[in-house]
């Protein structure tokens, strides 16, 4: 600010000097440039002096402030992800409902089955209509393969699950995702785990086993559905991650919903029961929900790193819990608590240890083996 300052000062007292070289213009054009830079050296002299006095005194009603920069600042970027990650779960927590109340009176096949052609159907037609046919592209033809088979067998046995438990149960049991990811990560990707986060594992396969109920009664074994529904999804999440450069996310999501109801279809023609006019609306709105919910969730992805998004990714549970009491009046019972207490805090220090490693040094931890 002093060098600034000095800087400017001498050009405000500079008074016009006639030029004595014809050669560099006319007495009035030598003014005119002299006044133009005496002119903006007092624009520059007013602004540090208005910036110096916001920085030593609070602003108060009337005093003028000088705007920011930009509009588009890195926190209102965070936030708007991090809003649509929420919304997202919730969009995705009540098509979940909608299907569970539709395994009620439809076999589970045909219920993922139609939802699953009606995303296709519609992402299609969207991509069609706006001129964006490129997306289409799968890409790496035969990781969109290998995805789609995972992400089938997640759905499937998530919808199989959730026709036997309540919605939160099943929720809890999925968050063993990130749990599993992490146990497999040395394997399929070559990544170093430490004690740490291997602690963490073990801890949360223990809360997952405190959420099958071990009592003299016997252990609830319809757990283990939604459970394998999550072994499925890390094996699939694993996989995206060898991706990021194959394909559209659009399309990902595309081509794994044509696989999943391609794979379903025979299954769902041997267990056909017709479809009622309010069996099929609430087969409409559980896929656009489900379908505006991957959207925004790839939104929020593109807003902001999952390092920062998913500790968020766990309010699903909180959604479950409140649409399991509102439609069939169900609530989570001790064991359910406790174990997806457990469950969730080792999800959490996972991504916790995570983040901090990779703030390290390259030393510090060896790289990836590919």
């Amino acid at each position: 600010m002093i060098y600034r300052l000095t800087t400017s000062l001498p050009a405000l007292r500079m008074p016009c000097i006639k030029s004595r070289n014809p050669g560099r213009g006319t007495t009035e054009q030598a003014c005119a440039r002299q006044s133009v830079l005496t002119t903006a050296n007092r624009v520059i002299l007013a602004q540090t002096l208005e910036s110096d006095a916001q920085s030593a005194t609070p602003l108060h009603h009337g005093q003028s402030a000088i705007p920011p920069i930009s509009p588009d600042l890195p926190s209102s970027r965070s936030f708007a992800g991090i809003a649509l990650l929420l919304a997202g779960f919730v969009l995705l927590v009540l098509s979940d409902a909608t299907a569970k109340l539709l395994t009620e009176s439809l076999s589970f096949v045909q219920v993922v089955c139609i939802r699953a052609a009606l995303l296709v159907t519609s992402l299609s037609l969207f991509l069609t209509l706006t001129n964006r046919r490129e997306v289409l592209h799968p890409g790496n033809l035969r990781l969109q393969l290998i995805r789609g088979t995972l992400a089938c067998g997640s759905v499937y046995l998530f919808i199989l699950g959730i026709s036997y438990v309540q919605l939160a149960e099943a929720a809890a049991a999925a968050y063993l995702g990130p749990i599993i990811m992490t146990a497999l990560a040395p394997v399929m990707l070559g990544e170093r785990v430490g004690i740490h986060r291997w602690s963490a594992v073990i801890l949360g396969f223990v809360g997952m086993l405190i959420m099958l109920r071990p009592s003299p009664e016997g252990i609830v074994w319809a757990m283990l559905i939604p459970a394998g529904a999550a072994v499925f999804g890390a094996l699939r999440d694993l996989l995206t991650r060898k991706m990021r450069s194959s394909g559209h996310p659009i399309s990902v999501l595309l081509y794994s919903n044509l696989i999943i109801a391609g794979l379903g279809l025979p299954f769902m023609l041997w267990h056909w029961q017709p479809l009622t006019f309010t069996q099929a609306s609430i087969l409409v709105l559980s896929a656009a929900l489900i379908g505006c919910a991957h959207l925004m969730h790839i939104q929020a992805f593109r807003l902001e790193e999952a390092s920062v998004l998913a500790p968020f990714r766990y309010t699903g549970i909180i959604w479950g819990v409140l649409f399991g009491y509102l439609f069939w009046g169900d609530l989570p019972d001790r064991w359910v608590v406790v174990g997806a207490i457990i469950v969730i805090t080792s999800g959490l220090y996972i991504y916790w240890r995570e983040q901090k490693r990779s703030t390290k040094e390259p030393d510090d931890y060896p790289k990836p083996v590919r």
